[in-house]
């Protein structure tokens, strides 16, 4: 009877509501007994939950999504368990701390140097015509070491003009003049060269080797600027064929330019000037390393 009546509730949801539940709840249960094999997974404890949460809440999801696989979890437990952990104090009180701790969660990771070289020898070993090799390695290599959001080198009001840049002495000097919250407020940044396989300096100075002249620093062959669509598919392409994370976005060298920074002692008001950033906004880019459980 307990079966027939269990049949009819889950009959009752449509068959992707079902998928899903069935697809948060074995992956829940197979989390736990990773942890702890030959343990009694029905019920789950209200600790295995909020361990379980933060874990989520470590790999990049929002609690507004974290809340959603509760509901998967609570509703097996409701139709197969006397107790439903999900409802315990401990557990309300954590989806309620990190409601608090990140309001809107950012999914996008940090691009490190090490997963920007790795993006770089990528595109190397790409499909893609050889001048879009260079476009983008100088792109992306320049966004992470110059602090820059992907409308300050493509088709925007804000792109980098070819004319306000500059090289003197293993140094890259460029003229922002228009960006984000700038207020006509004109600066100057500055990149030193390194002694890595993608140096910015290096790298920028191969790809205007083979550009053609334009206005904007950076183009396509025929001389037209790069729009962020063209960027955007590069980036993906260039992650897909590096074999890297998915959620990495063009905006993710930004947030790995602040944590790069950060991870090298510099303060937080120093970043928010390397970055041009004119509140307390940079603290989202700023992101702690993930441990996983």
């Amino acid at each position: 009877m307990a079966q027939f009546a269990a049949g009819v509730v889950v009959s009752s949801l449509a068959k992707t509501t079902i998928s899903s539940y069935n697809k948060v709840t074995n992956e829940f249960f197979n989390w736990v007994g990773s942890l702890e094999p030959g343990l009694n997974l029905l019920p789950a404890t209200p600790l295995h939950i909020t361990m379980y949460m933060g874990v989520l809440f470590q790999r990049g999801l929002s609690p507004a999504t974290i809340a959603t696989k509760l509901s998967a979890i609570a509703f097996w437990h409701k139709l197969y368990s006397p107790v439903d952990p999900t409802d315990h104090f401990l557990v309300r009180r954590t989806l309620v701390g990190l409601r608090k701790e990140r309001p809107q969660m950012d999914p996008r990771p940090p691009l490190t140097l090490n997963l920007l070289h790795l993006l770089c020898d990528g595109a190397t070993v790409s499909d893609w015509a050889p001048f879009d090799v260079l476009l983008f390695q100088a792109m992306v290599t320049l966004s992470f070491h110059a602090f820059l959001r992907p409308g300050e080198m493509t088709e925007s009001p804000n792109a980098i003009l070819s004319e306000n840049v500059h090289f003197s002495q293993n140094k890259l000097f460029i003229k922002m003049c228009s960006y984000k919250h700038s207020k006509g407020k004109q600066v100057t940044i500055s990149v030193s060269a390194t002694n890595s396989k993608f140096c910015p300096v290096a790298t920028l100075a191969r790809f205007l080797a083979s550009r053609p002249s334009s206005k904007l620093l950076f183009c396509d062959k025929n001389g037209s600027p790069v729009t962020y669509s063209k960027y955007s598919k590069l980036f993906a392409q260039g992650v897909l064929r590096s074999g890297l994370s998915p959620y990495l976005k063009p905006h993710s060298a930004r947030i790995g330019a602040a944590t790069h920074a950060a991870s090298l002692g510099h303060s937080e008001d120093a970043i928010k000037r390397m970055g041009r950033w004119v509140s307390g906004a940079v603290g989202r880019y700023l992101r702690l390393p993930v441990i996983s459980l």
